[in-house]
C-alpha cells in the first residue's frame, strides 16, 4: 500500500483510477481552487507582498483548468477505450494524435511546469 495514502491505487483497475481522478481530484480542484483564489485576493488587497502569490495562483488555476480539460476530452476517453479493448480482447484503432505517449508527454510536461510554479509560490510564502 502507498505510504502517503490509505488507498491502494496501484491495485485498482485503470477505469476506477480514472473515475477517481474525475470524481475526486478534478471536482476538488474546481471547488477549492476558486475558493483559495478568493482568499488570496483578499490577502493581496490587504498586503501588497501577497500580490505575486495571488497572480501565480491565478496562473495555476488557468493552467490546471486547461490541463483537466485535456485529460477529460483527450487522454481519459482514450484510456477508457484502451481498458475496454483490453478487457474484451478487442483491437483498438490508433489514437488520433499518434500514440498514447504523445498526450501523456504533454501531461507530464504540464505537471513539471506546475511544479515549478508551485515552487515559486512556496518561495514567495
Amino acid at each position: 500500500m502507498n505510504k502517503t495514502s490509505r488507498l491502494a491505487f496501484e491495485q485498482w483497475p485503470l477505469d476506477l483510477l480514472i473515475d477517481y481522478a474525475l470524481k475526486v481530484h478534478h471536482r476538488t480542484i474546481r471547488k477549492e481552487g476558486p475558493e483559495t483564489l478568493q482568499l488570496l485576493d483578499r490577502l493581496a488587497n490587504r498586503y501588497s507582498s501577497m500580490k505575486p502569490v495571488y497572480e501565480a495562483f491565478a496562473e495555476t488555476l488557468e493552467a490546471i483548468e486547461n490541463h483537466l480539460m485535456k485529460e477529460e476530452n483527450v487522454l481519459f476517453p482514450y484510456l477508457y477505450e484502451l481498458f475496454e479493448a483490453h478487457e474484451t480482447k478487442q483491437s483498438l484503432p490508433p489514437m488520433h494524435c499518434g500514440t498514447i505517449a504523445n498526450p501523456i508527454g504533454v501531461m507530464m510536461m504540464e505537471h513539471d511546469d506546475e511544479t515549478e510554479r508551485q515552487n515559486r509560490i512556496a518561495a514567495l510564502t
